[in-house]
């Protein structure tokens, strides 16, 4: 084999390995015995009310249902009991606005993260997600406005936009994004405008 085709392959792998490490969690990897805490709120939310969620290192899904309430279930963890007693998780519950919000230490360490499961009235407003590094999902709301992760996919199914996504230029789509845009001699950041599937 000769040098430039060892190069080659060289080349390839790594570029498989990056693809593969992107789409993945280190801290899952590495955080094997992570301490970990469930918690559970419900609050009232009036008709047509919005919801907004920010968290770290942890999925994100709101799925619509037929009530009048909204339930938040999850958990938070990290590496270490004081890391995770660290982790809170802030709730500010109003009539008609409810957000959702993971306060972390500064820096982020111990592989500290949370995430969560919302059910939420199907005339909720989804305004924002904002879930740095994992997953978004959308399901059967009124309206989703705009979602934000680092890494992870992003999935909205029967609700109206139109949406806006912000991918952070460490995202594995983010390159393609900007690559995207230069060759039409567009802004280089990392954010599309989509729309959402209606119901």
């Amino acid at each position: 084999m000769s040098i430039i085709t060892r190069r080659f392959w060289m080349v390839v792998y790594t570029a498989l390995l990056a693809t593969l490490l992107a789409g993945c969690n280190i801290d899952d990897w590495q955080g094997i015995g992570k301490e970990q805490e469930d918690f559970s709120y419900s609050h009232s939310l009036r008709e047509g009310g919005t919801i907004d969620v920010y968290t770290r290192n942890g999925s994100v899904e709101v799925l619509g249902w037929e009530k009048d309430t909204v339930e938040i279930t999850g958990a938070k963890y990290a590496r270490t009991r004081e890391g995770l007693a660290q982790v809170e998780v802030k709730v500010d519950a109003q009539a008609d606005r409810l957000s959702i919000k993971t306060v972390f230490p500064s820096p982020v360490r111990n592989g500290a993260g949370a995430r969560f499961v919302i059910r939420a009235p199907r005339s909720a407003r989804v305004t924002l997600v904002n879930a740095s590094n994992g997953a978004i999902r959308i399901e059967d709301t009124a309206r989703v406005e705009k979602l934000e992760t680092s890494n992870g996919s992003i999935t909205v199914n029967q609700s109206k936009g139109p949406l806006v996504v912000r991918l952070w230029r460490t995202h594995p789509m983010a390159a393609f994004a900007r690559q995207w845009k230069r060759r039409r001699r567009g802004p280089s950041f990392a954010s599309t405008a989509v729309t959402a599937v209606s119901r």
